[in-house]
């Protein structure tokens, strides 16, 4: 598949974000293929439907980011590759919904190779141990269908002081898989129609962009698993309620035993410390709520 010469320059996060929500980023590809654990295809369809849905970047990735031009480097020095910063967004030739911003890219020829820099912590080392995770192969895979690429490269500092990385084939079948799943994820984005989603998928920021408000209706729930989530909701909401009382009944004997102290010594060498302090005044912006409240049969109430 060949694709155009890149025509859109991503400066900045905002740029970036705005795009994005145009298409399918090579980093969100792993979440149709079902290879991705920290999001789901309904939360990915909301950041596209959605302007404000998009999440804040964390400080890991913000490092990461920070990192990456000192990484690429040092790979392409250790490879001997001729690379450079691409900073591009690149889309595919055929199926437009599909894009990329490689962090980097290495120069085959005419052929632009791309480069994925990752950083991870120490306990993560053996995801790295046998070759690149497949959320990341396909996340390479994705790019070099943007560019037109035989190959790519991932590398990923580990810990902040071990770097490993593997060249990474083109497999013609896994292009195939990314496309039709992008295809089928893409039409559901341009119908604005969800796709299938259980609710274990959704956190409570997903369900309040998905249903804001109340519609005034009321249904019946008859799935046997969703009566258990329910019935367990029940339970653990119970047990902090039971805790909550215990600790501040403890909280407020604690406090008097301290006394006008404002450090408390104890014999095993911890202490306890009660500094007096002005809380500052704050106002809550006005905004929509919908808590979860439980009421039981008017039948068992009375008993």
């Amino acid at each position: 598949m060949r694709t155009t010469e890149p025509k859109i320059f991503a400066s900045d996060r905002n740029v970036w974000l705005a795009e994005r929500r145009k298409g399918i980023g090579a980093s969100e590809i792993p979440i149709l293929l079902g290879l991705s654990g920290y999001s789901s295809p309904i939360e990915l369809y909301l950041s596209k439907v959605y302007e404000n849905a998009a999440e804040e970047m964390s400080e890991a990735a913000s490092w990461g980011l920070l990192l990456e031009d000192a990484i690429a480097e040092e790979f392409g020095r250790r490879l001997e590759l001729r690379t450079e910063k691409f900073g591009y967004i690149v889309r595919h030739a055929e199926f437009r919904f599909l894009f990329a911003t490689p962090d980097h890219v290495a120069h085959d020829g005419a052929m632009k190779v791309p480069i994925q820099v990752k950083t991870t912590g120490v306990f993560n080392d053996g995801e790295w141990q046998d070759g690149a995770p497949m959320r990341v192969v396909a996340q390479v895979h994705q790019e070099m269908m943007c560019l037109g690429s035989n190959y790519g490269y991932a590398v990923c500092l580990i810990g902040g002081q071990k770097m490993v990385w593997q060249r990474i084939e083109r497999n013609e079948n896994l292009c195939t898989e990314i496309a039709s799943a992008g295809s089928r994820f893409w039409q559901h984005v341009q119908d604005r129609e969800p796709p299938q989603f259980d609710v274990t998928d959704l956190s409570r920021r997903v369900s309040k962009l998905l249903w804001p408000e109340s519609d005034g209706s009321v249904a019946m729930i008859k799935d046997a698993a969703h009566i258990d989530i329910i019935a367990n909701w029940r339970r653990w909401a119970r047990v902090e309620k039971e805790a909550h009382e215990s600790r501040e009944t403890l909280y407020d004997q604690v406090l008097a035993i301290v006394g006008p102290h404002e450090r408390v010594l104890l014999p095993s060498g911890a202490y306890i410390t009660a500094k007096s302090f002005v809380k500052p005044e704050y106002v809550v912006r006005a905004h929509t709520e919908r808590p979860l409240r439980y009421y039981e049969p008017k039948d068992r109430r009375a008993k």
